[in-house]
């Protein structure tokens, strides 16, 4: 948000912090009545908090900014998601080590670097790429960057299963055996 938002900023990052959560990201888009205020929010892991976090959230945010808001909005609270975009110094830093999309310009063109975040700071950011080449990045440059979540590999046509359908199926892995996993819940 801009410097004449901070009162607003403040506000936000002051009840966010009361719910024991830190701000990721705040941003106000849009015009008119299509405007959005989002709110995004990591918990004391950076990992997103749950629904019920989220929802209790934007109950005790709503008032707030409907005061120090003006004209028509939206207010979206949420957690980043797998691919979130980074903006400031400390979302590169958070995202070390993972991979990125990175737009920017560079010799006055318009290009994009995908790979690995290898190392940031507040001027420059270094990124692996996937040729196995370290790209150097001004900050200044940059016009969109984000993580990049990678889905894995695509089915081989006719080879996914269909909604209930049970050829191919594996059967289950036993309760005892190494293939048991618990899924942490995600939000």
């Amino acid at each position: 948000m801009s410097a004449a938002n901070d009162t607003v900023s403040r506000a936000i990052e002051t009840v966010v912090a009361a719910a024991g959560l830190a701000v990721y990201d705040i941003e106000l888009s849009g015009a008119g009545r299509a405007r959005v205020l989002r709110v995004t929010v990591t918990d004391d892991a950076g990992r997103g908090p749950d629904i019920d976090r989220l929802a209790a959230l934007t109950r005790d945010l709503d008032p707030i900014v409907d005061e120090l808001v003006a004209g028509s909005f939206s207010l979206e609270v949420s957690s980043p998601g797998l691919e979130r975009a980074l903006r400031t110094p400390q979302h590169y830093a958070t995202a070390l080590d993972e991979r990125v999309s990175i737009k920017h310009r560079r010799d006055g063109v318009a290009t994009r670097t995908i790979g690995l975040l290898v190392a940031a700071d507040e001027t420059r950011v270094e990124v692996l790429d996937d040729t196995g080449e370290r790209v150097a990045i001004d900050v200044a440059d940059v016009t969109a960057a984000r993580t990049v979540f990678d889905w894995g590999p695509s089915p081989r046509p006719g080879k996914g299963s269909k909604p209930g359908s049970t050829r191919g199926a594996k059967a289950p892995a036993s309760k005892s055996g190494p293939e048991r996993r618990t899924k942490e819940p995600t939000a």
